[in-house]
């Protein structure tokens, strides 16, 4: 999938919020207005109203949230991850899970990028891996772009990635995600 495709899913799923806020505004301005009801019968209405509508709300968020989780989880599987041939491989398994304890111990981008030239010399993928899912999520930017430069063919999946990473769904969209207050 895309980023455009995803961000098409995104797009479709803020409409269905705007229409269930607006929705929510219009049922409670005809409540507010009908002059049949007392002002408790009024009341009761709109938080029947206004609570289905937070549920809608909050179903569509974690469907946001879903989609993006998902295609992060994707993209870093693709790039950093082992692949289906060697995921089998119990001996595979052990070099990635030692690789990746190597890596969470490195304590600066310097010794990160030592280590991935020693890595990539030796053709050691699984701490290559380990390495840069390390730099990308402790945002070393140097040894990002060198990697991307000697591998062209994954930068469009860490342009996604680096994209997802500082995409940031309650801040970008909890305004979408609400609506107004019992009146």
């Amino acid at each position: 999938m895309s980023l455009e495709f995803l961000e098409s899913q995104i797009s479709d799923i803020r409409s269905k919020a705007e229409q269930v806020r607006n929705q929510y505004e219009r049922e409670t301005q005809a409540i507010n207005n009908d002059t049949s009801l007392s002002d408790s019968g009024k009341r009761e209405r709109v938080s029947a109203y206004h609570d289905a509508a937070k549920a809608k709300m909050q179903k569509l968020r974690q469907n946001e949230v879903k989609l993006v989780e998902d295609r992060k989880q994707q993209l870093s599987q693709d790039l950093f991850g082992l692949s289906s041939t060697t995921s089998s491989d119990p001996n595979q398994i052990i070099a990635y899970r030692d690789a990746q304890d190597r890596a969470s111990k490195i304590e600066s981008g310097e010794e990160a990028q030592r280590l991935l030239d020693s890595a990539t010399l030796s053709g050691d993928k699984s701490l290559t891996s380990a390495i840069l899912a390390r730099a990308f999520n402790e945002g070393w930017s140097k040894i990002i772009d060198k990697h991307a430069a000697d591998n062209p063919q994954s930068l469009s999946k860490m342009r996604d990635l680096k994209k997802l990473q500082e995409y940031n769904t309650f801040a970008s969209a909890g305004f979408t995600y609400m609506v107004s207050s019992l009146r």
